[in-house]
């Protein structure tokens, strides 16, 4: 898996833990998945981007970290890959 639909709905969703480890995501897949998950409003949540290729931390765009700020700050935990 490397991309997401732009329209993907996760509001039914209650557990990301490890929705997306050891996947393909690239730039585009990532910044959907945030930005989903923004948009979905909860709190307190882990998420797993690390392992298979997905793209690394310092390779995001800038609307994916400031998604990845807005749920750290809601207490979310995310793995990426460096």
């Amino acid at each position: 898996l490397s991309s997401l639909p732009e329209n993907i709905d996760l509001s039914s969703v209650t557990d990301f833990s490890n929705s997306f480890q050891g996947c393909n995501l690239n730039s585009q897949g990532i910044e959907v998945f945030l930005s989903a998950c923004v948009a979905n409003g909860r709190s307190n949540l882990d998420t797993n981007l690390s392992g298979g290729n997905n793209l690394g931390f310092s390779s995001w765009s800038a609307q994916a970290l400031s998604d990845y700020n807005t749920l750290i700050s809601r207490g979310w935990t995310i793995t990426t890959n460096p």
